[in-house]
């Protein structure tokens, strides 16, 4: 999000949600659940995903999806 939408790295968390806010921009995990061994999107196995069909069916004027990265991608293409 700091390059899409020009927030500064050091932002603290309430001011980069207030920025997504006032943006109109949502944040949406595709997966409801997963194992993943320390930080790393690598390392997720397992994993669970949210359906999102439901989330476009609750917020209709939904324009654009973008993932930020291949795991949440394909997650997201499993629908």
């Amino acid at each position: 999000m700091e390059s899409v939408l020009n927030i500064p790295a050091h932002m603290d968390y309430q001011d980069r949600i207030r920025v997504l806010l006032e943006k109109n921009v949502g944040l949406w995990d595709v997966f409801g659940s997963c194992f993943r061994k320390g930080s790393s999107d690598a390392t997720i196995r397992d994993y669970v995903r949210n359906p999102v069909e439901d989330l476009l069916i609750q917020y209709p004027h939904i324009r654009c999806i973008a993932c930020n990265g291949r795991l949440a991608e394909r997650g997201l293409s499993e629908s």
